[in-house]
């Protein structure tokens, strides 16, 4: 057959005798069956994106690979990739409750380091306000020095460097390091700390109204939290000549006073307000106040509950 012909022959899309033969060739090699003795090969590389029986998700197999290698792993029970758990530190501190201002504290701290798959420790620091308070091995506790406890929120937080962890097994028992532990830096719980402006109250036998630091410290019911709606009671006795309270100026005027045993009528109007500059603990910097006094001009002959709104 001339070139001609074998031209033309393609050009309509008739197969000649060598396209028949190269067509034959490569389903042959395809099936295996080329004369060859090889197996059925790849032509192609071929990736699984999902996990197919003992083939991984993301397996790669290149061009020229056994179709009967495909198959042993394709029967295979499905590779179970290893479990690896982040490391944890966590910090413990027994915080002291509704702590005033000019108090002095010296904190306790308890780290408890949780490598679970990360690497060696390499190093611990535990900072106050993000400057470094303490750098070495992790503590079983460290007592921090006594300091004078602000209005200004204290924070604490450890942190610990680890190197890289180990690399486990699948269950094939092939290294599987998709999900390791790398190195770096492990941050624990935050610890924030502030002193608070405590209010003061009493129903006492002093027909005066305080007017001195002193004064308003020396009564004895005490206010962690003074804000507006803040709600409590004061128990009168029997012949008291004085009922007062005082708070930090920064919140509002008093809104009620009720008399609970006279369902609840509003005493407000009978009581005289007054300011003066109170410290806080241990003669820490006094803050303006305002105080409510009642002096009655009888003293009471039946115990009395005066609720106070805020």
């Amino acid at each position: 057959m001339s070139q001609a012909d074998l031209d033309t022959r393609r050009k309509t899309r008739i197969l000649t005798e060598d396209d028949l033969l190269a067509v034959q060739r490569l389903i042959g090699t395809i099936l295996g069956n080329d004369g060859s003795g090889r197996p059925a090969v790849l032509l192609r590389d071929l990736t699984f994106t999902q996990a197919v029986g003992g083939i991984a998700a993301g397996t790669v197999f290149p061009i020229g690979t056994s179709h009967d290698d495909i198959l042993a792993r394709l029967a295979q029970a499905p590779i179970v990739p290893p479990t690896y758990t982040v490391p944890m530190l966590v910090l413990s501190v027994p915080m002291p409750t509704d702590p005033e201002i000019g108090s002095r504290l010296g904190q306790t701290f308890t780290p408890t380091w949780v490598p679970n798959d990360a690497g060696t420790l390499i190093s611990y620091v535990l900072k106050k306000n993000d400057v470094n308070m303490y750098s070495g091995a992790v503590p079983a506790v460290y007592v921090e020095p006594e300091f004078t406890l602000t209005g200004t929120p204290v924070t604490y937080q450890a942190f610990v460097t680890h190197a890289a962890g180990p690399v486990k097994n699948d269950s094939d028992g092939a290294p599987f390091p998709i999900g390791r532990i790398e190195s770096g830096t492990v941050p624990s719980n935050i610890v924030t700390i502030a002193g608070i402006r405590y209010g003061f109250y009493d129903a006492d036998s002093k027909p005066t109204v305080p007017n001195t630091s002193s004064d308003v410290r020396d009564l004895f019911g005490r206010l962690p939290v003074i804000e507006h709606g803040t709600t409590f009671l004061i128990h009168v006795p029997v012949g008291a000549r004085r009922i007062t309270f005082w708070y930090p100026n920064t919140c509002r005027d008093v809104l009620s006073v009720t008399y609970l045993e006279q369902g609840g009528a509003e005493y407000r109007d009978l009581f005289l307000k007054t300011t003066a500059n109170v410290e806080g603990a241990n003669g820490f910097a006094a803050a303006p106040y305002k105080g409510f006094t009642w002096i009655p001009a009888v003293a009471p002959a039946a115990p009395m509950t005066l609720k106070v709104v805020i």
